[in-house]
């Protein structure tokens, strides 16, 4: 099994046996999985991750010369930006 089916196995087992509601159960194993290092983002990135990547890409090339793509510091931006499933 790998390491984030085993967090998130982990986590409902945890909430299981304090009798929390199924709710309370997804909700463990989705903050498990952030913390081991994946993260839930959207299929199609939202406006504000796209506006992420845009600034990402401006703060990279200030002066409007020719475009270079920035794919990790893109990608950073866009996580960041991306919302928060148990927010929704």
């Amino acid at each position: 099994m790998n390491k984030l089916v085993e967090a998130m196995a982990r986590a409902i087992r945890a909430q299981k046996d304090n009798a929390r509601s199924v709710e309370d159960q997804a909700e463990a194993a989705i903050n498990a999985v952030e913390g081991t290092g994946w993260k839930l983002v959207p299929v199609e990135p939202t406006e504000e991750m796209t506006e992420a990547s845009r600034i990402q890409l401006i703060l990279q090339n200030p002066d409007g010369g020719p475009i270079a793509i920035y794919g990790i510091a893109k990608w950073n931006a866009m996580l960041a930006a991306s919302p928060n499933p148990l927010d929704e």
